[in-house]
């Protein structure tokens, strides 16, 4: 499956969706939805968001933080940029009862790694190894309807 979220202008737009393989057949559900209406959505702040939308916005979080957070509409992502000033194993996971999806980024933008249900009570749980650099943690729900408070705990992980 695949998720696409956007920031777009008024406007008709046209979503192409094929299989992977050339013989992909079967049926599927294709769902939209608009976030977070309103405000200018440099900031999170104007339009009721708690956390920034994407990199150029995202919240700083230190090592070791714990940080509440609320994904306040459907399709909701926030997103935590974290430093590390040498290499790491980070811990990444949420506690709550809204059921969250953590991405991890690169300062680039690229991907790293990504969970769901990698702790007690659909909480998403990430440990990586990690060089010294910035990163990026997009949390959002499983579903893109979900919504709900949480919070990010950020630690270095138990090696022991």
């Amino acid at each position: 499956n695949f998720r696409i979220t956007s920031a777009l202008e008024a406007g008709t737009y046209f979503v192409e969706v094929e299989g992977f393989g050339s013989s992909d057949t079967g049926d599927y559900r294709l769902e939209a939805a608009f976030a977070n209406g309103g405000g200018d959505g440099d900031d999170g702040d104007d339009d009721g968001d708690d956390h920034g939308d994407g990199r150029g916005t995202a919240t700083e979080v230190a090592v070791p933080s714990s940080t509440a957070g609320s994904l306040e509409s459907s399709g909701d992502s926030d997103y935590f940029r974290i430093v590390l000033q040498q290499a790491a194993t980070l811990e990444l996971h949420t506690t709550g009862s809204t059921d969250t999806w953590g991405n991890l980024y690169r300062e680039d933008g690229s991907f790293i790694t990504e969970n769901d249900d990698g702790d007690a009570a659909l909480n998403f749980r990430i440990t990586h190894n990690l060089g010294a650099g910035t990163y990026f943690l997009e949390v959002r729900g499983y579903d893109s309807t979900d919504t709900g408070e949480y919070s990010l705990e950020v630690a270095f992980a138990d090696d022991g």
